[in-house]
């Protein structure tokens, strides 16, 4: 699952991934400036959710 997560972001350009030739062999992802910018955005989205947090079935801001 995370595998094919992980190819999906890479087809979106949001992930670069990088094969290192170690034994064994290492791959390592990195965000790529679109993916750097997604999160950027995305920011504000997950502060709001964060603030507005349900517990218990009811929504109330955090302090």
């Amino acid at each position: 699952m995370l595998t094919l997560r992980l190819k999906q972001l890479e087809t979106a350009e949001l992930v670069a991934r990088t094969v290192v030739p170690t034994t064994p062999v290492m791959v390592r992802y990195h965000l790529t400036p679109r993916g750097d910018d997604l999160i950027t955005a995305l920011q504000p989205i997950a502060g709001h959710v964060q603030r507005w947090e349900i517990d218990g079935g009811q929504s109330t801001p955090s302090s």
